[in-house]
């Protein structure tokens, strides 16, 4: 639970979980909300949290995205998968205060190939 101190109480609910036991479930609007309550403005070049919270960020700008080209009733069972499928990735820095980093760059990197595969012409 060391990672756990990296994130205000009010956020840990919408962030990457900070143990080995499956995230609480959360929509897109929860996630949202969680960032706006998040300490820390988002800074892809700043410390550990602005990081986390840019990251973070873009994964709910890329789940918008995704929003848009599909229903809810689509959405949210890929980001509870996405979730599930990025905690093998994020247990490589279990413990460490760089597990919500790695967490928001699997969910980001999978995000960018699902957006690619939705808007790249066909045959392309």
């Amino acid at each position: 639970m060391a990672a756990a101190t990296l994130l205000a109480a009010p956020a840990l609910a919408a962030s990457p979980p900070t143990s080995s036991l499956p995230p609480p479930p959360e929509t897109l609007a929860q996630s949202i909300r969680g960032l706006k309550a998040f300490p820390f403005q988002p800074d892809c070049d700043g410390n550990t949290q602005q990081i986390v919270a840019c990251l973070w960020r873009q994964r709910n700008q890329a789940d918008q995205r995704l929003l848009a080209l599909m229903d809810a009733a689509t959405l949210e069972p890929w980001r509870a998968s996405r979730r599930r499928a990025c905690e093998w990735v994020a247990a490589r820095a279990e413990g460490g205060t760089l597990l919500p980093i790695v967490w928001f760059r699997c969910e980001n990197a999978l995000n960018q190939t699902l957006l690619k595969q939705l808007t790249t012409p066909l045959g392309r």
